[in-house]
């Protein structure tokens, strides 16, 4: 379909030598990969920096990573879990089964970093265009789990809101404890250092007890209030601002809020030199935490060799990247579960929504994103400051939202 000499497709692709699916209608472009089902590239097609990836991308070449050897690909992305996980991610993928590592005997057995599904092949279920409407469906599959994974993807047009829907099933007889998280990443050109900030309505905090592998930029396992940190040499330190302190990295979680009344929260960038904010909307009743990682030139290892910067904003229904066991034994954080639990032959679907909005470049702050109906809402620093994202989508990605927006306006 063609409008305004700008095509909106759902077709196959190759991207930086990999197969995957686009995604696009007049206003953004999205690649979603075969290999490992990442979201490689999200960007506008037009407006203020057309083609420019808002998510973190790789800056080694990258494999498709249910194609890693370890005797001829661990020189280049490391060995064992890390190694192979890493020679296929970038952007954004899913983290399921498990967050963080395999145990000890799993390694033994072959399993990656973050579980499966994002070292697996996904395949197309669907994909579709027709009367404005773009979708697409894809599998992936977590053998050892026993899990399979459904996620369709609508993009209407004239909209810059993508909806995904995420359906988890389990194929056992037993029920499965699992932990679900959104491994979403940023960096340069997008998160830059002085003209960008980190958004996200975090409340009680705490860093991670394992520190950042001898380069931590934040003390080890206290508790905190989002987003002042306590910092390794004392005082606080604001994460919220990204890669400000070069050679060093954290890992720390957030429990997030949202506006009063909202069953809503989210994760986003703004770059205010650009005027553009990029992120994310959901349920709080289902990622209700943020995994918050940075590395900022401090692992000099293949294949990082001290030269990347790459920011998480990682969120999911587990607090930090420990693996399911640990999970399962350190139970509730700050009184909310660190895990899910999914019934034998049961499934269990969870949304987001991705969105890019160009605000006033006056903007260093966001006070609230929310969904309202079939609306985005998103709150600048002033009370009069508004920008709302039209996105019909929200209707049928949740529309318990929608009846309650009705009822709230008939009353």
């Amino acid at each position: 379909m063609k409008k305004n000499n700008v095509v909106s497709e759902c077709r196959r692709v190759r991207w930086r030598g990999r197969a995957g699916w686009l995604v696009a209608n007049d206003r953004l472009a999205l690649c979603w990969l075969s290999g490992g089902g990442h979201l490689a590239s999200f960007s506008q097609r037009r407006g203020r920096v057309p083609d420019l990836n808002l998510v973190w991308e790789a800056p080694w070449k990258t494999i498709e990573p249910q194609r890693y050897s370890e005797k001829r690909d661990a020189p280049r992305y490391g060995r064992g879990p890390v190694g192979r996980t890493l020679s296929g991610y970038t952007g954004h993928m899913v983290c399921v089964d498990y967050f963080g590592a395999p145990s000890k005997e799993e390694e033994l057995s072959g399993l990656p970093l973050h579980g499966e599904l994002g070292c697996s092949r996904w395949t197309l279920a669907k994909k579709s265009v027709r009367d404005g409407l773009l979708r697409l469906s894809m599998r992936g599959a977590a053998a050892s789990a026993g899990l399979a994974m459904l996620r369709e993807i609508t993009l209407r047009e004239n909209e810059s809101v993508v909806c995904v829907s995420e359906t988890l099933a389990n194929k056992r007889n037993r029920d499965a404890y699992f932990q679900w998280v959104q491994h979403a990443t940023f960096g340069p050109p997008f998160l830059r250092a002085g003209e960008s900030v980190c958004v996200l309505p975090g409340t009680r905090s705490k860093t991670s007890p394992h520190g950042y592998e001898g380069s931590g930029a934040l003390q080890d396992g206290r508790e905190f209030l989002w987003p002042m940190a306590p910092a390794i040499d004392g005082g606080a330190l604001d994460i919220s601002q990204p890669f400000n302190q070069e050679g060093r990295g954290f890992v720390a979680t957030s429990l997030l809020g949202g506006d009063r009344g909202s069953t809503f929260t989210y994760a986003a960038v703004l770059n205010w030199r650009l005027g553009l904010l990029a992120g994310y909307v959901f349920r709080r009743s289902e990622f209700p935490w943020a995994a918050i990682w940075e590395e900022n030139c401090a692992r000099s290892a293949e294949p990082w060799r001290g030269k990347v910067q790459a920011r998480g904003l990682e969120f999911g229904n587990s607090p930090l990247p420990f693996g399911l066991k640990d999970a399962i034994l350190a139970g509730p954080l700050f009184g909310v579960p660190g895990i899910g639990c999914l019934p034998a032959r049961g499934k269990q679907r969870a949304s987001y929504a991705m969105f890019v909005a160009e605000v006033p470049e006056t903007w260093r702050a966001i006070s609230g994103i929310t969904v309202h109906g079939k609306t985005i809402v998103i709150s600048g620093p002033g009370t009069q400051d508004r920008v709302e994202l039209p996105a019909s989508g929200l209707a049928e990605l949740w529309p318990a939202v929608e009846k309650t927006s009705k009822s709230r306006a008939e009353s």
